[in-house]
């Protein structure tokens, strides 16, 4: 496993939250008080979220994070950057709002919600799986129970829940779905939710594609071929993106080939030369 592989920034976030429950005594003066930070204490806006209340709750949500941690800064160290970000920006707006009316709040279950609803759209994205679909739906009907009965379905930590943080946490995820899906548009994809595994892409032009009628040479896909690991999306704003990804070479024989075969792949339009 490579450096770029090991997930450092998750690993790190462990160990912080790890360290300020067994290291801090005293953790009153690091909960989360809409009073206190008002009055000057402004480190509670990020200190509360990363303090618990015991060991159940330090271990539940240091589980949640080594998951969905992973999983994102696999896909992207940014975009788990930026879901931890936007998370605790939606989660501390509603803590401080007088609908929540809480004088002390800890924990990190509210932003995991962002990372929860984050994850799954990559992995739909990437699969377009029916399972994903079911596992969102779980979730948001988990949240939607723990609100309307003000009970914790998975967790019984020593301090009354708050499920409505976990709205707040969802309401992040969707709003950096959003901000992705149009970062996408912008970049002038047809399918913008669509992409491959990993995020290095690299920009090939039509010549990569078939033989030249002209000069009757074989097409570069065979040695591309050889390597075992590709994935050609084509027709996206006019060019042809290659990207690694799972190995398909059993639709890509080692020989050479003709221009303009396609084969369909998710809702991306691939475009390969078969023989």
């Amino acid at each position: 496993m490579t450096l770029r592989r090991i997930p450092t920034l998750t690993i790190g976030l462990l160990t912080i939250l790890i360290s300020l429950h067994g290291l801090v005594s005293d953790d009153s003066h690091l909960y989360f008080s809409a009073t206190d930070i008002f009055q000057g204490e402004t480190w509670r806006l990020v200190s509360g979220h990363f303090i618990h209340a015991d060991l159940q709750h330090l271990l539940w949500n240091c589980l949640g994070l080594a998951v969905l941690g992973t999983l994102l800064e696999y896909r992207s160290r940014g975009v788990l950057l930026a879901s931890l970000g936007v998370g605790l920006i939606f989660v501390s707006a509603l803590l401080l709002t007088p609908f929540s009316r809480l004088d002390y709040y800890c924990g990190l279950s509210g932003v995991l919600n962002t990372l929860l609803l984050v994850a799954l759209w990559f992995e739909w994205r990437s699969t377009r799986s029916r399972l994903i679909i079911l596992i969102a739906c779980a979730c948001i009907a988990k949240v939607v129970i723990e609100v309307s009965q003000g009970i914790s379905i998975v967790t019984h930590i020593s301090w009354p829940p708050y499920a409505w943080s976990h709205v707040a946490g969802l309401f992040g995820g969707l709003f950096v779905i959003c901000m992705l899906g149009l970062r996408d548009g912008r970049r002038g994809r047809k399918v913008p939710f669509f992409r491959t595994r990993d995020k290095h892409v690299l920009k090939q032009g039509p010549h990569h594609l078939g033989t030249d009628a002209s000069k009757k040479t074989p097409c570069k896909t065979d040695s591309i071929a050889n390597r075992s690991r590709f994935i050609l999306c084509g027709y996206l704003t006019g060019r042809t993106y290659a990207s690694w990804t799972h190995s398909i070479t059993e639709i890509l024989p080692r020989a050479p080939c003709r221009q303009g075969a396609r084969i369909g792949y998710g809702r991306c339009n691939l475009r390969f030369d078969l023989p």
